[in-house]
């Protein structure tokens, strides 16, 4: 089973280098980080950081970097085209151990497309700009966090049939940052996170839930051992054990877990 992965990041060259040592010690060798154009003269391309960088598009806000995203999975099926998985994820996420593989290659057996935490279905409202893009009608009802998540091969060569990744740049290059027409960016998801999986299932692939924060009334669900992965708040060192294998969100290179992470990866 062969992976690839693309790293988005901002900031903080310690941070994104402890997260892709991590990831070369437990994901692949195959990796690539593509940092926001609005931070690339300021800090991205003088990071001295341990993989090759992509310049994305001048984003620098907190919401919605639909266009960067797609961009990065775009740029990492270019790079390298015979992953059998294509993985997304941020700076500030963390692989501890390789055991989130055995769900893979289960996954890969069960058509599933997608593997994230947070799904749920949530349908919003039309958003015609899409269906342009598209050009299809598409229901999009299911969100998931998009910290890290995991794309089949199989999805993303639907996705190239159509050229999606190419024709919602090009559609997208006329707005500013993190606009996308008669959708909220105060809604709770970014708009990639619901094209994401709502996508896959609309081109009949199948998404799956590793782990659930609900944040009323505060508890995991599903395999949160294993996947203890969530927006906010940051993770605290109770919450994680031996047995976890990716988590989100640790946001400073002295945090606790970050540093006993990184002394037992440096043991092995």
């Amino acid at each position: 089973m062969k992976l690839s992965l693309v790293l988005t990041a901002h900031q903080d060259t310690e941070i994104v280098n402890d997260t892709l040592d991590s990831i070369y010690k437990y994901v692949t060798d195959d990796a690539i980080t593509l940092i926001d154009g609005g931070k690339w003269d300021s800090w991205g391309q003088d990071a001295k950081i341990n993989s090759s960088k992509i310049k994305g598009f001048i984003h620098n806000h907190f919401r919605s970097p639909h266009r960067n995203v797609f961009l990065a999975i775009r740029e990492l099926r270019k790079t390298f085209p015979d992953s059998d998985w294509y993985i997304y994820c941020e700076y500030d996420v963390l692989f501890c151990n390789s055991d989130f593989k055995i769900d893979l290659a289960n996954l890969a057996k069960e058509n599933y497309w997608v593997a994230g935490n947070d799904v749920r279905f949530c349908p919003i409202k039309d958003l015609p700009f899409v269906d342009l893009i598209l050009k299809d009608k598409a229901e999009l009802n299911t969100q998931f966090l998009g910290c890290c998540y995991f794309l089949h091969k199989d999805y993303i060569e639907t996705l190239e049939k159509i050229d999606f990744f190419n024709r919602f740049i090009y559609y997208t290059n006329q707005f500013p940052k993190e606009f996308f027409p008669k959708f909220s960016t105060s809604s709770e998801y970014d708009l990639a996170e619901i094209l994401v999986p709502s996508l896959a299932e609309h081109f009949g692939g199948k998404v799956y839930n590793l782990a659930n924060w609900e944040t009323i009334p505060g508890v995991w669900r599903r395999n949160f051992i294993r996947y203890p992965m969530r927006f906010t708040p940051e993770l605290k060192i109770q919450e994680v054990n031996d047995d976890a294998s990716i988590i989100h969100p640790l946001k400073t290179y002295h945090n606790e877990i970050r540093y006993l992470k990184r002394c037992r990866r440096n043991l092995e």
